[in-house]
């Protein structure tokens, strides 16, 4: 490395490690792991209650079967319900 080169390097790491940076560098990246735990956190409860639903509305369609008022379109929702739980999980 050319004297310059050198100089230039001290210079970025010396501002890059400087004890103002490392704290905005930590401060960042706290805020940043907070953000993605919400957001990851908001998904899996909009996930869970998704699923509830379905669970729900297969049971809902099942008993209605099991009570005799079964129709061809509760096959065909029945199948749906069923592909999309499973594509949940």
């Amino acid at each position: 490395m050319t004297e310059l080169q050198e100089r230039v390097v001290a210079g970025l790491t010396a501002r890059l490690l400087s004890p103002e940076a490392v704290a905005l560098f930590i401060k960042t990246y706290a805020e940043e792991r907070r953000r993605l735990r919400t957001e990851a956190r908001r998904e899996h409860a909009e996930v869970e209650a998704r699923l509830a639903k379905l669970t729900r509305q297969i049971s809902n369609i099942i008993d209605a079967i099991a009570d005799g008022a079964a129709r061809p379109s509760m096959r065909t929702k029945l199948m749906e319900l069923e592909a999309e739980g499973r594509g949940r999980t």
